[in-house]
């Protein structure tokens, strides 16, 4: 049988049988008036590791881990043009959401988190030459801090004995990274090609072409 005993320190301690170990309640060092703790009208049994959980929205929850910041840009309301053999950096000048304003759409196109964690971070550029193009050499790339981070190629037909023709292409890229309060990225793509201009194409909020997004990862 387990023993509830009282104790001048303002503890309340709930003992085993063999009265080795105990679950202890406390009071704090101080109250400015009586507080209440109502108990549930119902047997309720707590699991190690568990919390006890409201039944109704649990908007009063605080302190809970979420997975943010979190943006969500994009290419939109022109196209942007490509330099070649030179890393260009893509503008994404578009947002959908940006919970922290830590996406920056207007002036360096950059994510700086101002939180330390790791994070998701995913692009796709789509990108189409004003010619039609004997081959290309491409490779897109999340550069963080001004630097290459990791790298993505679309394709590598840039040869002498290539007969196809490319007017278009798409790549995607994504990868999980560990991130400083003051970090940056980007998203950088290099290409050259032997004929033709290079552009990233534009959208609007929907049918989205050109695009980049990242969220904080919880739990890790």
């Amino acid at each position: 049988m387990s023993e509830l005993r009282l104790k001048s320190t303002g503890t309340i301690k709930l003992f085993e049988n063999d009265n080795t170990s105990s679950v202890t309640i406390a009071s704090p060092a101080s109250l400015g008036a009586d507080r209440t703790i109502t108990l549930p009208d119902a047997s309720v049994t707590l699991a190690s590791g568990t919390m006890l959980a409201t039944d109704g929205s649990g908007a009063s929850l605080t302190g809970l881990p979420d997975n943010t910041p979190a943006f969500f840009a994009y290419r939109a309301d022109s196209t942007q043009s490509a330099t070649l053999d030179t890393a260009t950096k893509v503008q994404f000048n578009g947002e959908i959401f940006d919970t922290d304003n830590t996406f920056d759409s207007s002036t360096n196109y950059r994510f700086t988190p101002a939180v330390a964690g790791k994070y998701h971070l995913f692009s796709h550029v789509r990108a189409t030459s004003d010619t039609q193009q004997k081959g290309i050499n491409a490779q897109m790339g999340i550069y963080k801090n001004g630097s290459v981070f990791i790298q993505s190629k679309p394709f590598d037909f840039y040869t002498a004995g290539y007969a196809g023709i490319v007017s278009s292409w798409g790549c995607t890229i994504d990868c999980i990274l560990d991130s400083d309060a003051d970090d940056y990225f980007e998203v950088y793509v290099t290409y050259n090609t032997s004929s033709g201009d290079l552009t990233f194409l534009n959208s609007g909020t929907t049918d989205i072409r050109t695009w980049f997004q990242g969220y904080k990862l919880i739990g890790v």
